[in-house]
């Protein structure tokens, strides 16, 4: 990464002036440093615009909610790693000037951050994040169609329900009950994937059973 000292010696008799680039305007992006060295000289620029770009320690930190005691370690340790990062040291430069009513740009990327965070054990930690709480969801769904069917199993009604229609009719009357309405988690996953048919079929499931129990 050039410093701001590096540039101005690059760049001798232009002014540098700090400022940050407005991302809604179109600019033209030259992608060699040396090609925008070159156009800046060539045309006679004489002023630059900088911007300074800064890491946060917010973007690293992993929320440690696991209940898993090796998981709970592995992210506190790789918490406590980036701590101790200073994250005062840039991660990359804009350098902008207009010219002809147009904005030319170039970036300089300092990718320093590579070589303090272990990014392999940061997937894998987030693999095993996701691991934890997607078995908490279906233990909790699991949780969720046991209280269901033992609800129906106790409602006389049910039983009374002798046709695929009357009871696809008596699950919506129940999901759309207010005081069951908790229920409706068995119906939806995290991306909103309609979990309907796989209701009916637990509760045809449950209607066989108990249609045996009561011959």
């Amino acid at each position: 990464m050039f410093s701001l000292s590096d540039i101005k010696d690059i760049f001798k008799g232009i002014l540098l002036i700090e400022g940050y680039k407005d991302m809604n305007i179109e600019f033209i992006y030259i992608d060699k440093f040396n090609d925008f060295e070159k156009f800046v000289n060539k045309n006679g620029i004489n002023s630059i615009f900088y911007d300074f770009n800064y890491l946060t320690i917010e973007d690293f930190l992993i929320e440690n909610e696991a209940t898993d005691k090796h998981l709970d370690k592995k992210i506190d340790d790789m918490n406590k790693i980036i701590k101790n990062i200073d994250f005062s040291r840039p991660e990359s430069l804009d350098l902008f000037v207009v010219h002809q009513g147009f904005l030319i740009t170039h970036t300089i990327e300092d990718d320093w951050i590579k070589g303090e965070i272990d990014f392999d054990e940061i997937d894998s930690i987030n693999l095993s994040i996701y691991a934890e709480k997607e078995q908490a969801e279906f233990e909790e769904l699991d949780i969720l169609k046991d209280e269901l069917l033992q609800y129906i199993r106790d409602d006389d009604d049910f039983i009374l329900c002798k046709t695929l229609a009357l009871r696809e009719n008596y699950i919506e009357k129940f999901l759309d009950n207010d005081e069951y309405y908790g229920f409706r988690e068995l119906l939806f996953d995290s991306d909103d994937d309609f979990y309907y048919n796989e209701v009916v079929e637990m509760v045809e499931d449950l209607y066989r059973e108990l249609k045996k129990r009561n011959k």
